[in-house]
């Protein structure tokens, strides 16, 4: 890595300067120019000519202001990520196409991940299909050089890669040759390996690849589309994978998997939310099929990108998965140091409900498994709806009334909102809410302005759980409220509500949602809660009537009358039932 204060210079001192003096050229040309001024520096150090050639006139004293500049620092003659760093980090519209910066240290540990129980007696291809400035290509020559003892010229043979940005081609380009240079060789002999081409969607390489590796783009396709739904229903029709609102990250799974060769293997730095999220199910299904999972790597803690991206890591085999196949979790810490082991699973901890693969990452997942063997699904015990539309809230809006002091109005149902929530009672009269831009003590709607159907549901006994909070949150409401936007409704449940609820509240359920969904988490660790994730926890199964539900019912009854300290002293008693019904220990 660049020592600080270079690198730091050359974004915050250097780039402003040269922009200032382009006379409004872009400032992606502006970044190239310096990445290549960076390169000329360090292709001198070591003892390399790197011909540039003449700047646009625009760019002519931005290159004066730049080399002037450029002769202050040092530059390491090892330094050869630096162009590409220097790049990637000025690129203006790299967050919005989802490219990010993969950090040397992080491409070398998935290329150790994917290259190292690789034992042929030749060095293996590999191909980068996004390489971006080539931080993967260079993690890779290194290996492969060190580890079949050939020049770093002959590695660099054995790299393919592909990006649809001409600049982060070249700049890749010129990253693998400051490597692994020879005399009389140039950035240009590795023309025919590093192409512009696109992965997706473009002509498709010669020949599949030993390995495969990168950081793709993470954007939605939605977002990447900017309103031409060209791009979205191509990848729809060319990707099995590609199906609702998808990121750019799940049709490129597919694309890396088909591009390796059987037996090969693929290792994919990946945002979280693939491994819980409902638009990547599909993908999770069809690798199912396909690959074995031998890696996962937890990186949400160590934020190696300058963003706002929670990344993992995931090492496949091309090769139909056996339950009973190893799967190894790893956890980075903060500061991007070799990842520690977290624990050390099969193929079946992918197997929860909805093909969820976020347990795995959980090092007590073994024994949360056993909730989901020894349950059943909660949309085998109960019916699930949500609550408002958004629609309907505001055409529901004129009727919505603060109740005041006393007993409601008789054609009055309460308004309960998520932040009125908590576990086993609500905060309704003794909280204010904001509630559509007003204010109101005793919120409640007129209950003949709802629509039958939502009549029929506020009637009813129902739990109501919040769509939003650090757990789940459920509510008995026994016919008295109608559920506000961004909730979930519980009800015709074959259990006991008030023993269900005390399930859903429980801190053992708190860790099962948590370690199925994390990956879903929102800033400060907020879930959603919706149907579908509600739908798939696991209730015990056991009959309605046995002691424990009863008594699971009785102490839900109690929660909700109780004080705070008593509450405390009620959760310790539901937390253990619920242990005991499912045979964990808690």
């Amino acid at each position: 890595m660049p020592e600080p204060s270079t690198l730091d210079a050359l974004l915050n001192d250097v780039f402003p300067a040269m922009c200032e003096a382009s006379f409004g050229a872009p400032s992606d040309a502006v970044a190239r120019l310096l990445a290549w001024l960076v390169a000329g520096r360090i292709a001198a150090a070591r003892g390399l000519h790197l011909p540039l050639d003449a700047p646009a006139p625009a760019l002519g004293p931005a290159a004066e202001v730049g080399r002037a500049a450029l002769d202050d620092l040092d530059f390491d003659p090892d330094g050869v990520y630096l162009p590409g760093e220097v790049y990637s980090r000025l690129l203006a519209a790299r967050y919005e196409q989802g490219s990010y910066y993969t950090p040397p240290a992080l491409a070398r540990q998935v290329a150790e991940w994917v290259l190292g129980p690789y034992d042929g007696p030749r060095p293996p291809t590999m191909l980068d299909p996004a390489m971006g400035s080539g931080n993967f290509l260079l993690a890779a020559g290194e290996m492969i050089a060190a580890r079949w003892g050939v020049s770093r010229w002959e590695a660099a043979q054995h790299l393919h890669g592909l990006d649809s940005d001409a600049g982060a081609v070249d700049l890749a380009r010129l990253a693998l040759w400051l490597w692994a240079a020879e005399p009389g060789t140039t950035p240009a002999d590795l023309a025919g390996r590093l192409r512009c081409a696109d992965a997706l969607l473009g002509e498709p390489p010669p020949a599949r690849f030993d390995a495969v590796l990168g950081n793709p783009p993470y954007a939605s396709v939605f977002t990447r589309a900017q309103g031409d739904d060209s791009l979205r229903d191509a990848l729809k029709a060319r990707y099995r994978t590609a199906v609702g609102s998808f990121d750019l990250a799940v049709p490129f799974v597919e694309r890396a998997v088909e591009l390796c060769a059987d037996g090969g293997r693929v290792g994919l730095v990946l945002p979280n939310k693939l491994l819980a999220a409902s638009y990547a199910e599909a993908l999770r299904e069809w690798l199912g099929k396909r690959a074995t999972v031998e890696v996962l790597a937890d990186y949400t803690s160590a934020l190696p990108f300058d963003a706002n991206v929670y990344p993992v890591v995931v090492v496949l085999r091309k090769e139909p998965p056996q339950a009973s196949a190893p799967l190894t979790v790893f956890r980075a810490d903060g500061r991007l140091n070799a990842p520690a082991l977290l624990r050390r699973g099969t193929q079946a901890d992918l197997h929860a409900p909805g093909g969820v693969w976020g347990g795995a990452l959980d090092p007590a997942w073994s024994d949360l498994r056993m909730c989901f063997e020894r349950g059943v699904p909660l949309r085998e015990v109960a019916e699930l709806a949500g609550g408002l539309t958004v629609g309907e809230a505001y055409n529901l809006r004129d009727r919505v009334i603060d109740a005041g002091p006393g007993m409601l109005p008789a054609d009055a149902l309460q308004l309960i909102t998520s932040g009125l929530i908590r576990r086993g009672y609500s905060l309704w009269g003794r909280k204010e809410v904001r509630y559509l831009k007003r204010r109101f003590r005793r919120p409640a709607i007129v209950a003949s302005a709802l629509p039958p159907r939502r009549r029929e549901q506020a009637r009813a006994h129902k739990l109501i759980v919040a769509g939003l909070a650090l757990r789940p949150q459920a509510m008995l409401d026994r016919g008295m409220a109608q559920a506000a936007v961004s909730t979930t409704i519980i009800y015709r449940s074959a259990w006991p509500l008030g023993a269900l609820g005390a399930v859903l509240n429980s801190a053992l359920m708190a860790r099962l949602y948590r370690a199925l969904f994390g990956g879903l988490a929102l800033a400060g660790g907020y879930l959603r809660f919706g149907q579908r994730e509600l739908a798939l926890l696991p209730v015990p199964d056991v009959p309605a009537d046995d002691p424990r539900v009863r008594r699971l019912e009785a102490l839900a009854g109690e929660m909700a009358r109780a004080d705070a300290v008593t509450r405390g002293h009620l959760d310790a008693q539901i937390d253990a039932l619920v242990c005991d019904l499912y045979g964990v220990e808690g």
